[in-house]
């Protein structure tokens, strides 16, 4: 079996057909919620708990106990969205967001100023992309383009940004334009920002953060590679990953294997499933549409306890109904139907010693469009010896 760090190792032919070994999975539905939202939720190994989170030096507080933050695999707050958010930010290639007031761009630098963060000169090779508006982003830009509020997407290098204006390099030559309608500019490939395998923090401006977190008497302290060190305020944090060795999250991972069975007889399948952001309690969804199956390599057991923890939900606007099934092993460890009424909930599978995980979704009877199961913060949990 492919070791789980692997990313692809090609596609099994059709039809659903469980995997190698492992232990019958026991299984129990937890019901935390029912609703797009109920308040904070701290994820340990052992699975997630809702209640009222409030962040501090001693650890977490969750409805009058505390959790340490080392035993935290990640925590969403109470904290609600800021109430206007930047409209510019810096992407990084590694899935980081600078939300920002301030955006100015020169032939070598980046200058970034926001209430969170400060005041930052970085290089530019340090950015993916560059958001200038707020809204939807293009759904997969391409490299060296500027993209235009109704306007086709102008090609060429990126000059410079002023307070009023920018600079593109184009086909056509030099252009001068107004950054009003500017939607973003893509880079070529830049380099890997952050640290790998670092904490990830969520703040209410919807900055994005990796570094090494830690806690401090009246905000969390964050070492990044590029800002260098931050003192975080706790009631601007959303939400806390931890880089700890007890968790995997699928979101992350690449399947080992995927079917996609065609929706339409004989046509190519179009429905590959994607990660997209979190709603309400979560960071994070992986969402699959009917007729997909994916295998995922699971760590190695090594006589710990692995646990499965997802939030199940329909996708929004659902007319039609699916059928999930999670596998472990050769073993069914859940069966989940989920429709328009469907209301959400957390569930965890118990993994045994399976080395494989296999995730289902189906049509439960006609198929109707949208149609599908978005799974939030898919994680296994890996117990400690």
């Amino acid at each position: 079996m492919e070791d789980w760090k692997d990313a692809r190792s090609g596609r099994r032919p059709g039809g659903w057909s469980p995997g190698r070994g492992g232990r019958v999975a026991l299984t129990a539905v937890l019901m935390l919620c029912a609703g797009p939202a109920c308040g904070g939720v701290v994820h340990t190994v052992q699975g997630p708990t809702a209640g009222r989170v409030t962040l501090g030096a001693d650890g977490i507080r969750l409805d009058g106990r505390t959790v340490s933050w080392g035993a935290a695999v990640s925590v969403v707050t109470d904290a609600a969205p800021a109430g206007v958010r930047p409209a510019h930010a810096v992407h990084l290639s590694n899935g980081e967001r600078w939300a920002t007031q301030e955006l100015r761009v020169s032939v070598k630098d980046i200058t970034i100023e926001s209430a969170l963060l400060g005041r930052h000169t970085v290089e530019r090779g340090t950015a993916a992309m560059l958001q200038m508006a707020a809204g939807p982003l293009p759904r997969e830009p391409k490299a060296e383009m500027l993209y235009r509020d109704g306007q086709e997407p102008i090609p060429g290098a990126l000059l410079w940004i002023s307070e009023k204006e920018l600079a593109i390099d184009s086909p056509l030559g030099v252009l001068t334009l107004p950054r009003e309608g500017t939607v973003c500019y893509r880079f070529r490939p830049a380099r890997q920002g952050g640290t790998p395998g670092a904490d990830r923090v969520y703040l209410t401006d919807g900055t994005v953060l990796s570094g090494a977190v830690t806690p401090e008497a009246e905000s969390l302290g964050l070492a990044h590679a590029v800002l260098g060190r931050l003192a975080l305020p706790y009631d601007a944090i959303r939400a806390v990953r931890r880089s700890v060795g007890g968790a995997v999250y699928l979101t992350d991972r690449v399947p080992a294997a995927e079917d996609l069975t065609p929706l339409i007889e004989g046509a190519a399948p179009s429905h590959a499933p994607t990660v997209e952001p979190g709603a309400g309690p979560c960071l994070g969804a992986l969402v699959v549409q009917p007729e997909t199956t994916l295998r995922y390599a699971l760590p190695p057991a090594a006589g710990r306890a692995r646990t499965l923890h997802a939030r199940l939900e329909p996708v929004p606007g659902a007319r039609g109904t699916a059928t999930l099934t999670l596998a472990a092993g050769q073993h069914a460890g859940l069966t989940k139907t989920l429709g328009p009424s469907s209301q959400a909930e957390w569930v965890r599978v118990e993994l045994g010693t399976a080395s494989e995980l296999i995730l289902k979704v189906a049509f439960d009877s006609v198929p109707l469009f949208p149609c599908g199961v978005r799974l939030g913060d898919p994680y296994v949990g890996v117990a400690s010896p």
